[in-house]
């Protein structure tokens, strides 16, 4: 066991540190994924709703709804333009791999849960394949968890 442990490792330094320096990629799983990610929040306080899209190319279009603007009955929406980083965006695709987003169930709610209370929409599509998840005022994964924080980390940026 313990010698498997030092071979893994040792497996482990040759990919991150002694390939590159010998000029060689490393090319890792999510690297080439083609991915879209839709992420809507819904709060007790309105002045927090968010909905976000990520585009495959790392453009970022966050939707912002104002609920205090009196000249309207209708929330003003504004919204904000902005592409990710390279290392950015494959930042955001190791946290969904990480997730390992098709492996998590479709619901995180506790019953009973009022969804207008609090809920968090997830979507993502990679290669052509979607996973939707629905999130409400319950413990996730600390896998999820990492992925969302990543999200709002991008949305206040």
């Amino acid at each position: 066991m313990v010698k498997r442990k030092i071979f893994l490792s040792l497996n482990a330094l040759t990919l991150i540190f002694i390939l590159p320096l010998l000029g060689q990629k490393i090319n890792l799983p999510y690297e080439d994924w083609k991915i879209k990610i839709f992420y809507s929040a819904k709060y007790p306080s309105l002045t927090q709703d968010f909905e976000m899209f990520i585009d495959q190319n790392g453009v970022v279009h966050l939707f912002l709804k104002d609920y205090f603007n009196a000249e309207n009955k209708n929330p003003k929406i504004n919204v904000k333009t902005k592409r990710l980083s390279k290392e950015e965006f494959l930042s955001l695709k190791e946290k969904v791999w990480r997730a390992d987003i098709f492996n998590l169930k479709d619901e995180y709610i506790e019953s009973p849960s009022p969804l207008n209370f609090h809920s968090q929409n997830l979507i993502i599509t990679i290669d052509g394949r979607t996973k939707k998840i629905l999130i409400g005022t319950s413990s996730l994964p600390l896998r999820l968890s990492n992925l969302i924080l990543k999200l709002r980390e991008i949305k206040e940026d």
